[in-house]
């Protein structure tokens, strides 16, 4: 399909979504079901997304595809992406999510992209995850780095506050500027679940709920690479069952619950690298990969042990 019939088609899915009619369409010739919208009464508020988002939490958005943009205030964002053009990317540009969170499931193995604007946004879920993804393979990518004067924050009172996950070889990326809170009692800051496809997390300040991990990132083969600029509150925690290796950079992290480390990496065959430039309250480090580890500045204490490691193969420590 040439570039200008794909958005000659995408200009048609997003002029269906927009009418104040319910309408489902076929695209002849491709097989997709577009956008199904909003009732006449509920379109007269204007939607912050177009096509319109499902506004009532996981599961009650559209299938959708393209480029997806988000201005205004919106109880929730829901979408689920369809492979149609490759995937779906939403961007959200000054847009002030109330209760749902954002939400967006991947219905096959298509791309998705979520990022923020100059103008940044802010995203609050009452009833789940701040921002919850579900990728099926392809790239999942949370760009939240762009605000020019200030930062998109991600903020959930009873759930993660930003939860991706991935299946196969899809890698999963997330990048921000501004601060995440997963406040559930047994939720994470931020958690990431891939298989053998890379995770790279670039965060600053992150907090978590009371049992909860402030970072945490598991993969079955896939390389973990985390960089916390901040502080978290909360521990980070990465665990690789496979080859997969294990960096982590952080400036200050107070640990878990239970004397859980600020900083643990556990690792399956892969190398471990720790780096810490800050206040660390407690290191500790598996595998049967090479450890290595670099603190350039500030403590590192831990009511039971400063720095732990277990190398259980032939590596070096």
């Amino acid at each position: 399909m040439s570039r200008t019939t794909r958005a000659n088609a995408h200009r048609r899915l997003s002029l269906l979504a927009t009418s104040s009619l319910v309408a489902t369409s076929m695209l002849g010739g491709f097989g997709v079901v577009a956008v199904t919208t909003l009732t006449p009464s509920v379109a007269l508020a204007v939607p912050a997304c177009s096509p319109a988002e499902g506004q009532t939490g996981p599961g009650s958005g559209p299938l959708v595809t393209g480029t997806v943009p988000c201005v205004g205030a919106t109880p929730g964002i829901d979408f689920k992406e369809s492979n149609f053009f490759g995937g779906l990317t939403v961007d959200l540009d000054g847009v002030t999510v109330s209760t749902f969170g954002v939400t967006i499931e991947s219905t096959d193995n298509g791309f998705i992209t979520l990022n923020d604007d100059i103008v940044p946004s802010s995203i609050t879920s009452t009833t789940g995850s701040g921002v919850g993804i579900s990728g099926g393979g392809g790239a999942v990518d949370v760009e939240f780095n762009h605000g020019l004067l200030s930062a998109t924050t991600v903020t959930s009172t009873v759930g993660d506050g930003v939860n991706l996950t991935n299946t196969g070889s899809g890698s999963i990326t997330f990048n921000t500027t501004g601060s995440v809170s997963g406040l559930g009692i047994l939720s994470e800051g931020i958690y990431t679940g891939a298989a053998t496809g890379t995770t790279t997390i670039t965060a600053v300040d992150v907090t978590s709920g009371g049992f909860g991990g402030g970072i945490v990132s598991n993969a079955t083969g896939g390389a973990i690479k985390i960089t916390d600029t901040g502080t978290v509150t909360g521990d980070i925690t990465a665990t690789n069952t496979g080859a997969g290796t294990i960096d982590i950079a952080a400036k200050n992290a107070t640990g878990g619950f239970l004397f859980t480390p600020g900083v643990n990496a556990n690792a399956g065959t892969g190398a471990v690298h720790i780096t810490t430039t800050g206040n660390i309250d407690g290191i500790a480090a598996t595998g049967s990969g090479n450890l290595t580890g670099n603190a350039t500045s500030g403590a590192i204490s831990g009511v039971i042990d400063g720095i732990y490691t277990n190398e259980k193969g032939f590596g070096v420590t």
